[in-house]
């Protein structure tokens, strides 16, 4: 569940604000971990935590000609992942792991450029810089830590899209897009997001 904020002004320029928060499940299942004599091993466990985010952007939206138009953008974002306690399962395990908080503080610069396909469509694409400050996973078991992998360093990400909208003040509208990324993350995601405005 979340909530963004957003002012666009005459010039352009806009501001804009959101929280969101809500719950993430994983499932882990491996047979490729080493036993103490050599032999595979199949270990699983399951995890749930609660999540909280936030973020503070600006920007700048010019119209190149009637039908083309360039966002370019600066943006702050936070998240918090709680941490949770989970128990290895499978044969000749059962260690608990202890699975701490996770922070995330990223700052994105970014362009976008859009074109009104016709009266109802308008195709995007963007490129983006973002930097993770912080992003460190860490855990312990038996009191011991484990390897803490993190996300922190330097991303691209590349982003097309298509928005269904009629032109009509406040009307509903469906953002088609997908996004891929290069350098400390990797990989592509998707998205379809209905959004109404008033």
């Amino acid at each position: 569940i979340g909530m963004i904020v957003r002012q666009d002004n005459n010039s352009g320029l806009y501001y804009e604000g959101s929280l969101r928060y809500g719950r993430t499940d994983s499932d882990y299942a491996s047979g490729d971990l080493i036993g103490a004599g050599g032999e595979k091993v199949y270990a699983d466990y399951d995890s749930s935590s609660s999540y909280y985010g936030a973020h503070l952007g600006i920007g700048k939206v010019s119209k190149l000609n009637d039908t083309v138009k360039a966002d370019i953008y600066a943006k702050l974002l936070y998240t918090h992942q709680s941490g949770d306690s989970v128990t290895l399962g499978g044969a000749g395990n059962g260690e608990i792991y202890d699975f701490e908080a996770i922070n995330s503080t990223r700052a994105r610069v970014g362009a976008r450029l859009s074109k009104d396909a016709n009266a109802n469509g308008t195709y995007y694409a963007g490129l983006a810089y973002e930097y993770e400050f912080d992003g460190e996973a860490k855990a312990t078991v038996k009191g011991l830590s484990t390897p803490a992998p993190s996300i922190k360093g330097s991303s691209g990400m590349l982003e097309l899209g298509y928005i269904i909208q009629n032109k009509d003040v406040n009307a509903p509208a469906i953002d088609i897009g997908l996004q891929g990324w290069s350098g400390k993350k990797q990989g592509f995601s998707g998205n379809v997001n209905f959004v109404w405005t008033f």
